[in-house]
């Protein structure tokens, strides 16, 4: 029985019946295999599609370098464009395959009505957390706390002091216990501010030809989402900018910054990121009491991680809390000297 369904999208039609694609009511130029990769995306909108069904599909018979399906991809890529927003139709998930983005309409099937198949929103990206944050815990869930009442947080402080690791941690904590979606961009190696709408577009997945703003709102839809924009002290009145212009226009968005300095943008809480805590020294105090501070919790973990041979005694706690001392309980700088104790003890770290 022929299959009579017709899908919808943007401007175009795909006819089942027809095998053809119309574009505006006109129709288009399309290879035979780039037609069954096209029917393929839009049956299974919103999902992801792996280079092997793709594969298998356009070349069922036959077997093919991987390279064949890209050139047909390329050039269905290529004839369809991008929606109206700016939005490219079709995402590329590097490993691992390819997804329809756009939302999609199906008629024609006997005995149902008008579908509606909505295209799942875009995938988000959050950097894996990579270990334990030390001394961080409360104030990891005191900032995660915050969110959604308070849609704009950054968290500002000195180079190395660890806004990154804490923001990512809380990106992580909202993400998995609020059930929203999370996208972490690192902006510090733009150049200028007229950067970083792209820089968020390219990490949503978004073509950014026309005005790349709209293709970000629109992308961002009505879905949850903790957007983290990481090192924007060099960018600050772009990112202000870009974060209240989103807040605007995305009820469910809420935006966690990192930076030097605060944005003062509208509706920004400024949370000051401290300096890890170590003790003034006392001759009768233990490396097991010494322990209980956060500094020194670093110092000796990242040490250990450096050197197997490590291990904290008694007789080390002056030195490790003079260390800790003059590095002002900066996490970077802690981890910079504990990363040296595979050549020194914590004593020739001291003398020199």
């Amino acid at each position: 029985m022929q299959n009579s369904a017709s899908y919808t999208f943007d401007r175009f039609t795909l006819s089942i019946a027809q095998r053809s694609l119309f574009s505006n009511g006109e129709p288009v130029r399309l290879g035979a295999r780039a037609l069954e990769l096209l029917i393929l995306l839009v049956e299974r909108a919103g999902e992801l599609v792996t280079k092997d069904q793709l594969m298998q599909r356009a070349w069922p018979d036959a077997t093919v370098d991987e390279n064949a399906m890209r050139v047909h991809l390329s050039a269905l890529r290529k004839t369809l464009g991008e929606t109206a927003e700016g939005i490219s139709f079709i995402q590329n998930e590097t490993g691992r395959g390819y997804r329809w983005v756009v939302p999609v309409e199906m008629t024609g099937v006997p005995g149902t009505a008008k579908v509606a198949v909505e295209a799942t929103s875009l995938p988000h990206f959050l950097p894996a957390n990579l270990g334990q944050v030390i001394g961080r815990d409360e104030v990891i869930q005191g900032l995660a706390d915050l969110f959604p009442e308070r849609r704009l947080v950054t968290i500002a402080g000195p180079g190395g002091i660890g806004k990154t690791t804490v923001a990512l941690a809380v990106a992580h904590k909202v993400v998995a216990e609020q059930g929203v979606a999370g996208c972490f961009v690192d902006l510090a190696p733009l150049s200028n501010g007229s950067l970083v709408v792209s820089a968020l577009a390219s990490q949503l997945g978004l073509a950014v030809a026309g005005v790349a703003e709209h293709a970000i709102i629109s992308a961002l839809g009505s879905r949850p989402v903790l957007l983290v924009f990481d090192n924007c002290e060099h960018v600050v009145d772009a990112v202000a900018q870009l974060s209240e212009d989103i807040l605007q226009a995305v009820p469910d968005a809420s935006i966690l910054i990192t930076s030097r300095e605060p944005l003062r943008a509208a509706g920004e809480s400024i949370f000051r990121l401290r300096t890890l805590v170590a003790p003034p020294y006392r001759p009768e105090m233990t490396a097991a009491t010494a322990l209980e501070f956060s500094a020194v919790q670093l110092f000796c973990s990242k040490a250990k991680a450096s050197s197997s041979s490590f291990e904290f005694q008694d007789g080390d706690v002056s030195a490790v809390l003079d260390i800790c001392e003059r590095l002002d309980g900066i996490p970077l700088a802690l981890e910079m000297a504990a990363s040296r104790m595979d050549l020194l003890n914590v004593q020739r770290w001291q003398d020199g």
